[in-house]
This record gives structure tokens, C-alpha cells and sequence, in this order.
């Protein structure tokens, strides 16, 4: 029996390592990728587009962070619509990401609402890299359809969105272009990070 296990093993030892040397002579590296992050510029260049100059009520976003937050911090954030209505809240990531915090909220005219809140079930924090996030709240009188079937990439309390920033301005200016000026605004907030 000896002698039969040591035979057998031998030869799986020589194959397995055989299979080990191939392996390393074949597999390279690849080359990294360099993900770029748009310039804060040209990010906040396309979210003004989707501002509404002509609406007749405010639509106010601010920061109840630190005045220089970083990353780690809990994001804290304020909103509010001077008409009873729904908001919807979008965040472009300092990495170039987009998602959605806040679908057709339904809120009253004047009502202060935190992001995330002090009692929610979410915890959200500044995650790396450092650079500006840019947060997008819509307040319109009536719920709007800003995103398209496949836009979320991952659903839950904060979606992630398969949109570049430019895309994300797209679908707001589309779902707002066909409702009355009086009947929606938009506030934008740049929240600069540093570690």
C-alpha cells in the first residue's frame, strides 16, 4: 500500500507542477486601468443645464457637514421645495459615478427634510477618492419619471446608476422639458472631500 500511494503521488506532483509553470509563463498582467474622473467644471457645466431660471418657487439643497468634510464623514444633507410636491435627490460621485438617493419624496411646501436623516435606516458616508461630489435635487409639483428602464444598476435605499454624469443631466432635462416651468426646479451642491 505504500508504495502504491508514493507511485501515484509522485507523477500528480510533476503534473501538478507542471500546470503551475505554464500557468506562470502564460499569464501576464494587464496593463492597469486609469479611470479619470471628469473635471469638477465640466460636471457642474452639465448639471446647470437642468437648472429652471423661470420656476416661480425655491428649490434649496445644503450641507450639514463640517464646512471641509472628508472622507469617512456621515453625508449629511438638507432640502426643501417652497410648494407641496416630490423631490428627487442624485448624487455625481467625485470618482464620476452617478446615483439616485431620493425618489418622488413626497414633501410639504416648506418642509425641512435631512438626507439621510438622524433617524433613517441607512448610514451614509463620504467614500474615496477625495474631490468634489455634486448632489441634484429636483422638486417638481407633480412625480417625475427622470430615469429609463436599465439606468439602475444596483436598486436599493441609494441606487446606483449605469449613467455618466452628462447622461444623468440628459434624463433630467428630458423628464422636466415635458412638465410647465411653473411645476419644478432644481438646486445643485458641490460638496468638496480631501482625506
Amino acid at each position: 500500500m505504500p508504495s502504491f500511494s508514493v507511485r501515484f503521488l509522485v507523477p500528480i506532483l510533476a503534473l501538478g507542477s507542471g500546470f503551475a509553470l505554464t500557468a506562470c509563463q502564460q499569464v501576464q498582467a494587464p496593463p492597469p486601468v486609469v479611470v479619470q474622473a471628469p473635471p469638477p467644471a465640466s460636471v457642474r457645466a452639465e448639471l446647470l443645464s437642468v437648472s429652471n431660471p423661470a420656476a416661480p418657487f425655491a428649490a434649496q439643497l445644503w450641507s450639514g457637514m463640517p464646512t471641509h468634510p472628508r472622507i469617512g464623514d456621515a453625508l449629511n444633507l438638507g432640502l426643501r421645495s417652497d410648494v407641496d410636491g416630490y423631490v428627487s435627490l442624485f448624487v455625481v460621485t467625485a470618482s464620476g459615478g452617478t446615483g439616485r438617493l431620493l425618489d418622488n419624496r413626497r414633501v410639504g411646501a416648506g418642509e425641512r427634510v435631512e438626507y439621510p436623516g438622524r433617524h433613517g435606516s441607512i448610514d451614509v458616508k463620504l467614500m474615496p477618492p477625495a474631490g468634489v461630489e455634486s448632489f441634484v435635487l429636483i422638486a417638481s409639483r407633480r412625480p417625475l419619471g427622470i430615469l429609463l428602464p436599465g439606468d439602475v444598476r444596483r436598486a436599493g435605499s441609494i441606487a446606483s446608476l449605469a449613467l455618466t454624469s452628462q447622461e444623468l443631466a440628459d434624463r433630467i432635462r428630458g423628464a422636466t422639458a415635458v412638465q410647465p416651468a411653473e411645476d419644478w426646479n432644481a438646486a445643485i451642491l458641490d460638496v468638496p472631500t480631501s482625506f
